[in-house]
């Protein structure tokens, strides 16, 4: 028999939120005989996305056996029989077990710029620099990495009443650079 007890258990982290004030500026033009109304917005937001991770097991066992004879003889014209039960033996399996705790929580603080014609036209672009932070608690030895990065990413829609029907999106995230690693037995900055 085995017996195994497992807790693995992640969290999320997110939060986002304007560091200032949106700055807006609405403008009016007109090509020609036609009017043009639109909207620039300025943002910056900061935020913090991550996970927190727990995974953990436990497992033993034990095996117990035995055994039962039954012996029937015939000798000098007489029968006899016998029976015995085996002693019992145990075997118990050593405990197995693992804990890892750790997690991955990442921050940054974007420049966005939205701009919009009639609120049916829109574009957004944003650059976001971010810190990435790798930590692990158990099992040793602790660890803790940190990268640089940056994404940068463009939108753009065109739609009638809140309907939208050419949307395009792109995305370009750099590759992560370790600017910092520190654990139990050795420490080192890149």
């Amino acid at each position: 028999m085995h017996l195994r007890v497992e807790v693995d258990e992640e969290r999320e982290v997110l939060f986002e939120r304007d560091a200032f004030a949106p700055v807006r500026h609405s403008f009016s033009t007109s090509v020609g005989i036609l009017p043009v109304l639109g909207e620039a917005v300025l943002r910056f937001p900061v935020g913090i996305r991550g996970h927190f991770v727990g995974d953990s097991y436990l497992k033993t066992g034990f095996r117990v056996a035995t055994g039962y004879h039954y012996t029937v003889r015939y000798h000098a014209g007489e029968w006899s029989d016998s029976n015995d039960f085996l002693p019992l033996e145990w075997e118990v399996h050593p405990p197995e077990y693992q804990l890892e705790v750790g997690g991955e929580i990442q921050s940054y603080c974007k420049v966005a710029v939205d701009f919009s014609l009639y609120n049916s036209l829109g574009a957004q672009t944003y650059l976001m620099p971010y810190n990435r932070v790798e930590y692990r608690a158990w099992p040793r030895p602790r660890q803790m990495k940190i990268y640089g990065a940056f994404q940068w990413a463009g939108h753009y829609a065109l739609g009638i009443f809140d309907e939208r029907f050419a949307v395009r999106e792109t995305t370009y995230f750099s590759p992560e650079r370790l600017v910092f690693y520190w654990d139990d037995e050795q420490e080192m900055l890149p």
